[in-house]
């Protein structure tokens, strides 16, 4: 198994990782991955066809194949679908990784701010809302995180 894309290994004997799966991408591969068990994964990847990284879901059920499940850009990113950017060319709309609680994804996505998706049907992401404060400030998001608020 070789290319670009997610490889998964089974590290139950930690000094003996073991490749058990691999997802292949088109394109220019994975940058960032956000996995902490269960079924799903996330990703941002750069595929053929788009202006730079965008969302995917991985279905891991079966973890020796691993499977897209989902996919979520800006409007503007698929050039392959004839978008155009409506942003600077100078500016990176680019999803750097996305952290994921319960059904909501946060995104940091550089140059374009903070991207809020409903994950709760994997295959379907949806936007919930799209906070950009690049300008007037300086772009290069690169982490959102959750932030429980009236909890205990």
């Amino acid at each position: 198994m070789t290319g670009l894309g997610l490889a998964v290994y089974d590290i139950s004997v930690p000094e003996r990782p073991r490749q058990i799966g691999f997802m292949p991408v088109e394109g220019g591969g994975i940058h960032r991955i956000w996995y902490v068990g269960g079924r799903w994964a996330y990703v941002s990847a750069l595929l053929d066809g788009f202006t730079d990284y965008i969302f995917l879901t991985v279905d891991m059920n079966d973890p020796a194949h691993p499977r897209e499940a989902g996919r979520y850009w800006l409007p503007g990113m698929n050039r392959a679908f004839g978008e155009s950017p409506q942003w600077p060319l100078s500016r990176r709309y680019g999803l750097h990784h996305a952290i994921v609680s319960a059904d909501t994804a946060y995104g940091a996505w550089r140059d374009a701010g903070l991207v809020m998706l409903d994950v709760a049907d994997r295959a379907a992401p949806k936007l919930m809302t799209h906070r950009n404060w690049s300008p007037p400030f300086g772009g290069g998001t690169h982490n959102c995180l959750p932030c429980p608020i009236g909890t205990s």
